[in-house]
């Protein structure tokens, strides 16, 4: 099976080995390295509590990324070789020109969405979150930030349909140094909505399971203790 879909992901890199997608690589390489200078300057800016600055500065990062994107040619942001071969199946199966490229447009994308979150703009940080899912649609922590998004407007529902589907790409594709924090955000995400949702036995489980990822997270322990107080209420 793991043979199929490499020699499937080579004759989709074949196909697309055309002028115009090298020409792409070559220009999000040197949009990428402006990029890069400019997520640090907006990281420094939300550690200073300057947001609306950060928000400036990824603008400018966000404007050139999209400005040096091919209109024809779908473009996928991979944090993993995995990664990058689900979206290039995924493009082909489709029959449509993809290319993958490093995680720093996305990034932008997502960087202004939480900013936006941070100055209450929940409309604005959803706008953008979503475009951050357009190039990466299997990252788990654009997904739980669109579902920490939900929850904050109300929309439980949604927001369990977004935590979920982080849940199962953390596990499936997150990197290995970060699989532990995103899967156990996406976990406790689900949780807290289906807390909300009056599903308690669901959500005693959900934060269960966080408990066997890390003994010591801390809101598991304290959603539990929710969780049993809410039952007590009801009696």
């Amino acid at each position: 099976m793991i043979r199929v879909a490499f020699l499937l992901l080579l004759l989709q890199l074949a196909a697309c080995a055309t002028p115009n997608l090298d020409k792409e690589r070559n220009q999000q390489a040197r949009t990428n390295q402006t990029a890069t200078s400019l997520l640090q300057l907006s990281d420094q800016q939300l550690s200073e509590g300057e947001t609306s600055a950060a928000v400036k500065t990824l603008h400018e990062a966000f404007q050139m990324c999209d400005q040096n994107r091919e209109q024809d040619v779908q473009q996928y942001a991979s944090r993993s070789s995995t990664e990058s071969l689900y979206y290039l199946l995924m493009a082909a199966n489709e029959n449509r020109k993809a290319v993958v490229v490093d995680i720093t447009c996305a990034q932008v994308a997502y960087q202004l969405g939480y900013s936006f979150v941070e100055l209450g703009d929940l409309a604005r940080a959803k706008q953008y979150i979503e475009k951050a899912l357009s190039m990466s649609p299997a990252n788990a922590i654009f997904l739980a930030e669109l579902g920490h998004i939900y929850q904050a407007s109300g929309n439980f529902e949604q927001s369990l349909a977004f935590f979920q589907q982080a849940e199962k790409y953390a596990d499936e594709f997150s990197p290995q140094e970060t699989k532990l924090d995103e899967l156990s955000r996406a976990k406790r995400g689900v949780g807290f909505s289906l807390i909300e949702l009056g599903r308690l036995d669901e959500a005693e489980k959900k934060f269960n399971e966080c408990l066997m990822l890390n003994p010591d997270d801390q809101t598991a322990i304290s959603e539990l203790r929710y969780i049993k107080g809410l039952r007590a209420n009801s009696q």
